[in-house]
């Protein structure tokens, strides 16, 4: 949008120039006075000026705007934001692009008002036009007059941005689509005293209203009007732009391109060895390239997880050196940013390809490739060097093995034994016997059915296989030639009643080695199975017998894929393992004392609650999902080989510990009423959507909290890949050790008032930020991998030593009453918080916390505190220590200071000191209420005497606080009272006593003589003047310092 004033300004110099000749003509007259006159002339010369001004910054704006709305269609980021000022104040901004051009924004002033008339009408206000863009449902931004659309002679919004035209369509010949027409720019011009818009680029102009305000005749003035833009604000990561119209446009601020690995830039790395770096970048682009370069002999992978997360695996060369890796990364604004890596080798290795090496019987050269960075030694035993010994040595070790005469196998283990007499590698270099077949079985026996027999062999040689013709119902299928062979036979099914023998015979090619199998075919005759429990057997003949021979053979045992033999009072379910294709069983309230199900590998559900059971066996079953054997007198139960578990119930037995984190499917775990549980492993269970631990009506999770609460628990895991944002695991009584170690999604932690616990391991939880354990018995704390930590409360532990170098968001930290000797923060760049008080520190480094406000250390064991870089401090409590000197010079925020109970008196305070600070006067605490200049005030004492009368020595238990402590005049409490609000707020913080009640006032002679004295109410203020005797009041000293 474009403002003209150039026609605005020639009709105006016509009309100055025309007023001049009017004056120079009356001037002609000997009484004329054309002061008023010309004053006019000045003000309406002024108020042209004046309007001049303003169409150059409205200029200025709207193009600003038009830039705007780029920038914001475009993704474009603000680099800088600088203030433009005049005389002082603030009256633009240039805003500095990272695509786009810079701008510079003006905030609008009221222009001057019309000058007044007499005897006249109010003068017309001049109107300027609010011009200002806002964003319509089809996401277009659309320029708008006075807050309405700004619409074309065809009734049309018009656009502030131009949009792509659609491509044309496909076809022979199809021509592309045009492109969408660019936004309209109106513009403005000011012509006699009116502004004008134009639609179509200055073609025609439509009259809006008066540009200034007119003169009245007696009337009041005319006003001016105001600015495009409202307000220009900005917060870390945003700058606001708030037009005239309340209308609001948000463009985001660059960040700088940068690169962080979840370890050091310095790596310990073995010969050979692979470790993987997980790395975040930083940028405004949403397109970063990255590149490394590495050393010979060093290999980098990289591998994307998102467009700003991913991977580095880094494999070291062997032999081992040391090396360096430089990343670079570049944006798609053409930033770029390098990091170094320093690789450190360590270890000595000597290492072979394999492990062990097998030569046939007729010897030769055998070659073992070696890796070592250490010279090393080949030691072969005295009993093998009559056939194996060294040809050569270098790259690889070249042995010569002698011909095998035997036909048994021989084997050395040869140590390659480095010259600094700890490193060291085996080898075993085997012999085959002459001409060996060796079986793995030689006689095998079969069922009736038709199958498979493999026979698994060792040979080094060839191998001839000879059936009998007359066992046809045994065929050879396929022979392959390896050291260790497996043949395949088809075994053809035996119809008949009776059994049958054949015979396999295996050759070497030249017939002098043979071995023999034989196999034994059972007829076709369903064997009778026993069952021990009588019961059991009834149940199972009524459902299953197909012949009604009132048995349950082989054949009918196969058929049984679901068992429900609930309630029936049977004790024994053996005989069960025959059911090879048993899916379901339920065997619940009964009297089972054992179960065995490792045979019935079908499984997918098994109940067996409120039975006897003390021992149950499920290993294997990969595809049960559903378990409930709650109510027995189980102590132990195994679901590691479950893999496919999602229900499990084993609530209200005896179980001591319970792990499920190879179960990783499980959803509901039913754990409940078990006295003796003490450990609960649920790691990895990221799919875990009930947990009754307590109760069978409390449920311990929910879709992202964990709540282990008043539970016998002694030990806790629940790390892995679990979904939880927040974990509670408060006053559990006998809770000694919490892993949380990987759980990559927790964000808060409350851990507080487990009386017992001695361990919590949180690492690896990369996205907590909020860690309360306070009110433990913790001895050390590791938060070394947790750098989102924003929030720590470990306070009424045993701690000795607190590290919190790599937690650099921390911005609170309560960590008092523990036995710290060691405490470091001096990283924790946002620390707003410090509390600290009560622990045995000598030293405390806070130095680089510039942002810190609050700072509690009192009763430890400091004998200096530097606080000169931390002048954001508001609140200094350092009571209790061995500090001699301190200086707050530089704290002018600070507005409460505490250095009672110390060692260092006032004078040796170095800093403004301020109304309310509680200081050590005369070996005395006071609270400041009266300060002059020179470091020179009054204090009055922080305690009090109790309730006495004055005649009882009031004066005496002032003078007992010291020579400089005295009972305070009436004044003197008068002014502590005018100032008892500050003073109560400080030692309400403190816990110290508040100023109340009524307090006694010093006496002149004549008071003393009558037996009268003053006493001052805190209450009210009210001086009273009464018998020293019989009146019981509180005593406080003032001293002057």
């Amino acid at each position: 949008m474009i403002l003209q004033s150039n026609q605005f300004q020639k009709n105006m110099k016509k009309l100055l120039s025309l007023l001049v000749c009017g004056l120079l003509l009356f001037g002609c007259g000997d009484k004329y006075d054309d002061s008023a006159l010309r004053n006019d002339l000045n003000d309406l010369e002024n108020r042209i000026t004046k309007l001049e001004e303003l169409c150059k910054q409205m200029n200025t704006n709207i193009s600003s705007l038009q830039t705007i709305v780029t920038a914001l269609q475009s993704n474009d980021y603000i680099t800088s934001v600088t203030p433009i000022t005049n005389d002082g104040k603030i009256v633009g901004y240039t805003i500095t692009f990272a695509k786009n051009n810079s701008i510079t924004i003006y905030n609008g002033t009221d222009g001057k008002d019309g000058v007044d008339g007499s005897n006249g009408e109010d003068g017309k206000d001049g109107v300027t036009p609010t011009i200002g863009v806002k964003q319509d449902t089809d996401g277009v931004y659309y320029w708008t007059l006075n807050g309405d659309w700004l619409k074309d002679d065809k009734g049309n919004k018009i656009k502030a941005e131009g949009t792509d035209g659609k491509d044309g369509a496909d076809g022979s010949g199809g021509e592309d689509g045009t492109n969408g027409k660019d936004g309209v720019t109106p513009k403005l011009e000011i012509r006699e005293g009116y502004w004008w818009i134009s639609y179509d680029n200055g073609t025609n102009w439509t009259q809006l209203g008066k540009a200034t305000g007119e003169d009245g005749k007696d009337g009041t003035d005319g006003k001016d009007g105001s600015s495009i833009f409202k307000s220009v604000t900005e917060d870390d990561e945003n700058v606001y732009f708030t037009l005239a119209d309340d209308t609001i446009i948000t463009i985001p601020k660059s960040v700088t391109l940068s690169i962080r690995f979840d370890s050091s830039d310095l790596i310990n790395i073995s010969a050979g060895e692979t470790k993987t770096l997980n790395y975040t970048i930083t940028s405004s682009s949403e397109t970063v390239t990255i590149e490394t370069f590495e050393q010979a002999g060093w290999k980098v992978e990289i591998t994307e997880q998102t467009k700003l997360t991913g991977t580095i695996a880094i494999t070291a060369p062997n032999p081992i050196r040391d090396g360096k890796i430089l990343i670079i990364l570049t944006d798609a604004q053409n930033n770029s940013y390098m990091k170094t890596i320093t690789l450190k080798g360590v270890g000595n290795t000597i290492t072979t390809v394999q492990d062990t090496y097998t030569v046939n019987a007729a010897g030769g050269s055998l070659d073992v490739a070696v890796t070592a960075n250490i010279d090393y030694t080949i030691q072969i035993p005295q009993d093998a060097k009559t056939w194996l010994s060294v040809q050569s040595q270098g790259e690889n070790i070249r042995f010569s093995v002698a011909e095998n005469e035997s036909y048994d196998g021989r084997s050395a283990d040869i140590t390659l034994a480095g010259v600094d007499g700890t490193t060291s590698c085996k080898v075993t270099i085997t012999q085959l016997q002459k001409d060996a077949i060796i079986l793995s079985e030689s006689d095998y026996e079969l069922t009736y059915e038709q199958q498979t027999l493999q026979v698994v062999l060792q040979s080094n040689t060839d191998l001839l296989v000879a059936i009998p013709e007359t066992d046809t119902w045994i065929t050879h299928v396929s022979t392959r030639a390896m050291t260790e062979r497996t043949l395949n036979f088809n075994i053809a099914s035996n119809d008949g009643s009776q059994s049958r023998t054949g015979h396999i015979t295996i050759q070497n090619m030249d017939k002098n080695v043979s071995q023999t199998i034989t196999i034994v075919q059972k007829g076709d005759v369903a064997d009778v199975l026993t069952f021990e429990d009588p019961l059991f057997k009834a149940y199972l003949t009524a459902n299953f017998d197909t012949n009604g021979d009132k048995e349950i053979d082989t054949k009918e045992a196969l058929k049984i894929t679901s068992v429900k033999c609930d309630g029936k009072s049977i004790y024994s379910l053996k005989g069960v393992e025959y059911f090879a294709n048993l899916k379901t069983l339920d065997c619940s309230n009964n009297s089972v004392v054992e179960l065995d199900l490792t045979q019935n590998t079908q499984l997918t559900e098994v109940k067996c609650f409120s039975n006897s059971l003390v021992d149950l066996k499920i290993g294997g079953l990969d595809n049960l999902s559903y378990l409930d054997c709650n109510t027995n007198s189980l102590t132990a139960i195994d679901t590691n080989t479950n893999p496919a578990l999602a229900y499990y119930n084993c609530a209200s037995n005896v179980i001591k510990a319970l792990d499920v984190s190879n179960n990783t499917k499980l959803e509901k775990l039913y754990c409940h009423s078990c006295r003796l549980l003490t450990s609960l492993n649920i790691k990895n269970c990221g799919n875990l959507t009930a947990l009754y631990l307590t109760s069978s009506s409390s449920n311990c999770v929910s879709q992202s909290t964990i709540t282990i609460y008043n539970s016998s628990l002694q030990s806790l895991i629940l790390g892995g890949y679990a979904k939880w944002t927040k974990a509670d695991i408060s006053s559990n009584a006998y809770l000694k050790t919490v892993d949380l170690s990987e759980l990559p999604t927790l964000i808060t932690l409350n851990c507080t008032d487990n009386a017992q616990l001695t361990s919590l391991n949180t690492d690896k939880c990369y996205a907590i930020k909020y860690v309360d354990c306070s009110s433990n018995i913790l001895s050390a704390l590791d938060l070394s991998t947790n750098r989102a930590l924003q929030t720590l409360d470990c306070f009424a532990n045993n701690l000795t030593a607190l590290d919190l170098s790599n937690n650099v968001a921390l911005q609170t930290i309560n960590c008092y009453e523990n036995q710290l000797k060691n405490l470091d923060v001096n990283n924790c760049l946002s620390l707003n918080d410090l509390d600290c008080h009560s622990n045995q520190l000598p030293t405390l480094l806070i130095s680089n916390c510039s942002e810190l406000k609050s700072l509690k250390c009192y009763d430890n064991q400091l004998n200096e505190l530097n606080v000169t870089n931390n002048q954001k401090l508001t609140y200094l409590d350092c009571r209790g220590n061995s500090i001699t000197e301190i200086n707050i010079s530089k704290n002018i925020n600070l507005d409460y200071f505490y250095c009672s109970n110390t060692t260092m008196p006032i004078t040796s305070v170095n800093g403004i000191l301020k109304i309310g600070y509680c200081i050590n006067i005369d070996g005395n605490n006071g609270i400041i209420y009266e300060l002059a200049e020179n470091h020179h005030g009054k204090a009055i004492s922080i305690n009090e005497s109790g309730r006495m009368e004055w005649v009882d020595g009031v004066e005496e238990w002032c003078e007992q606080l010291g020579a400089a402590w005295k009972l305070p005049s009436k004044e003197e409490l008068l002014q502590v009272y005018y100032n008892k609000n500050i003073l109560n707020q400080s030692l309400q913080k403190v816990g110290y006593p508040l100023l109340s009640g009524s307090y006694w006032a010093a006496a002149d002679s004549t008071d003393i003589t009558y037996h009268y004295a003053f006493s001052v109410s805190f209450d009210s203020g009210y001086v009273r003047h009464i018998s020293a005797a019989g009146h019981s009041e509180n005593t406080r000293a003032v001293c002057e310092f």
